[in-house]
């Protein structure tokens, strides 16, 4: 076989291993008993007449034919013929003749895609007797397509020669009828891991600095603190000196609905500033840390009450604060975290 046959039988054996990757990320299925058919046409890289070898010989054209056939869950069981390529004047008395092939076919999936492939029946040629005709090789699919490697042996028999005569051939296909969808598999998932559900810390103390009356709440606008809630204020700092146990003071600021976003953050940032200086000049010791929690988070977005009228809008705006343990403290986002300060 010369280098250029050999160039085209290989490309044709890697036509079918090389798409069959990712072979596990696809699933299809036929519709079993029904019936499909595909025309063909083929070349042939590779013939063997008795003892002599030749290839190339693509001038004598290709080979074309037909085949139906039912499909079922992993194999098709059907009927084709072919009419060859010209016959060379090497093998006949009369160049250009054809040689025709009629036969059985099964096919049986390896995957969704790739299958082996079998043929079995009877050749025609007006110069030989009719003879045997076996096949067999690999085909794969790539949607309606079908590429096969093919090997085939018949023997070419008259009164002059009796030889067998064997080709290997690259055969293309197109199917009509229906064909299976291909569905990518997605991966297998990570397990989700179990959330255990943990119940809420409640603060040892907590004061609301809006007050639940209507002269409680932060004005519009405005910093300093209500007056009526400075003594609650003196009087949380003088609870938290007597419990005397080291922990975190966290402040919440929230706002009503009317301004910028930006700007209530500004007015709760000031606020919380101003209730700290207010607790240190209560006297609040060095064991009662001061945490001011982000107010972009709570700011025009958590409201005690709806917000329809001056009253509610003032009791909206507020500033929480709740006094957590050491070992039970409190983050930014509500979950409860251990704190080994001392």
């Amino acid at each position: 076989m010369t280098k250029k046959g050999k160039f085209l039988l290989l490309l044709s054996i890697l036509a079918l291993s090389g798409v069959t990757y990712g072979e596990e990320e696809v699933k299809s299925k036929w519709d079993e008993g029904k019936l499909n058919y595909e025309l063909k046409a083929g070349i042939t890289p590779y013939e063997k007449y008795g003892s002599k070898t030749y290839s190339e010989r693509f001038n004598n054209g290709l080979d074309f034919g037909m085949e139906a056939y039912k499909r079922f869950d992993s194999y098709a069981l059907g009927f084709g013929g072919e009419v060859k390529k010209k016959l060379n004047n090497e093998f006949i008395k009369e160049d250009g003749e054809r040689l025709y092939t009629y036969y059985a076919l099964a096919k049986k999936n390896i995957t969704d895609t790739v299958s082996l492939v079998g043929r079995i029946g009877k050749t025609s040629q007006k110069e030989f007797d009719s003879s045997y005709y076996v096949a067999g090789g690999l085909e794969k699919r790539v949607g309606r397509v079908t590429i096969q490697v093919l090997g085939e042996n018949t023997k070419l028999k008259n009164n002059y020669s009796d030889k067998n005569y064997t080709t290997v051939g690259l055969k293309f296909g197109y199917i009509f009828g229906d064909i299976p969808e291909s569905v990518k598999l997605d991966p297998p998932k990570d397990p989700v891991p179990e959330v255990v559900a943990t119940e809420p810390v409640e603060p040892k103390f907590k004061l609301t600095v809006s007050g639940d009356e209507i002269t409680g709440g932060y004005s519009a606008y405005k910093t300093e603190i209500p007056a009526i809630q400075i003594e609650n204020v003196k009087e949380m700092t003088q609870q938290l000196n007597e419990y005397d146990k080291s922990g975190t003071l966290e402040m919440t600021a929230y706002s009503d609905n009317t301004g910028s976003k930006e700007l209530n953050i500004k007015l709760a940032n000031e606020r919380m500033n101003n209730l700290e200086k207010e607790f240190v000049n209560s006297g609040l010791t060095e064991k009662g840390r001061i945490q001011k929690n982000d107010p972009s988070k709570t700011v025009k977005n958590i409201y005690k009450v709806d917000n329809d009228s001056a009253e509610n809008r003032k009791l909206n705006r507020r500033i929480e604060v709740s006094f957590f343990e050491d070992e039970e403290v409190k983050s930014d986002d509500g979950e409860v975290q251990k704190n080994n300060e001392n």
